[in-house]
């Protein structure tokens, strides 16, 4: 398993573990729950792939939640 490849499962665990607990995953909050310093194209993929396994409609959403994290 690549370096990549475990990143992203760690990040998608962090997703998860969001979602159970009641909190859509997002750019920012996916890098500041992250096991180690997650890059922005990294989370970005990450939610990517948790939204796509999980049957999420709009993927596109990611943006706009990145950018209203910013705003915040």
């Amino acid at each position: 398993m690549s370096l990549q490849n475990n990143n992203l499962q760690k990040l998608m665990i962090v997703c998860q573990q969001m979602v159970q607990k009641g909190t859509s995953p997002s750019v920012a909050l996916l890098r500041a729950k992250a096991p180690f310093k997650a890059s922005v194209t990294e989370a970005i993929e990450a939610i990517k792939h948790f939204n796509a396994a999980n049957g999420a409609s709009d993927p596109a959403s990611i943006c706009l939640l990145y950018t209203s994290d910013a705003a915040d």
